[in-house]
């Protein structure tokens, strides 16, 4: 199943996508990691049109899109969601942000991953590829 990870993390490095799109990858999902650009240190600062529409080709046969937050990047975690909700791709919403507040994390996004994620999503990615119950 093809997925694309999204990093709106502040770390380039970005250990967190990078081990857990290895793990997909080991199961045998197609997977792309896209780090996105900050442009400037503003969190209030979200991505533009430009990017959202480069963002659109690069998903575009993706059937699972998953996006980490920290509290930092949390507004552009949210835009992205939203985005992906328009598009009827479903959106795994990881990291620091979703931990800490599951339950506010839950009003934007149906899909939250708490804690380590590398067993939820590759169970949640396996079931789907599947067409099983999740």
């Amino acid at each position: 199943m093809k997925i694309t990870l999204l990093s709106t993390s502040t770390s380039p490095s970005d250990q967190g996508l990078r081990t857990l799109s290895a793990c997909l990858k080991r199961e045998g999902h197609d997977v792309k990691m896209i780090f996105l650009p900050l442009g400037t240190w503003d969190y209030a600062e979200v991505y533009s049109k430009e990017i959202l529409e480069q963002l659109k080709r690069e998903t575009k046969d993706s059937k699972l899109i998953g996006i980490n937050a920290m509290a930092s990047t949390t507004k552009r975690a949210e835009q992205l969601i939203k985005f992906f909700k328009e598009l009827n791709i479903p959106v795994v919403w990881g990291g620091p942000h979703p931990t800490f507040f599951p339950e506010k994390s839950f009003e934007l996004c149906d899909i939250v991953c708490v804690g380590e994620a590398e067993e939820a999503f590759i169970e949640l990615a396996n079931k789907m590829d599947k067409n099983e119950d999740y």
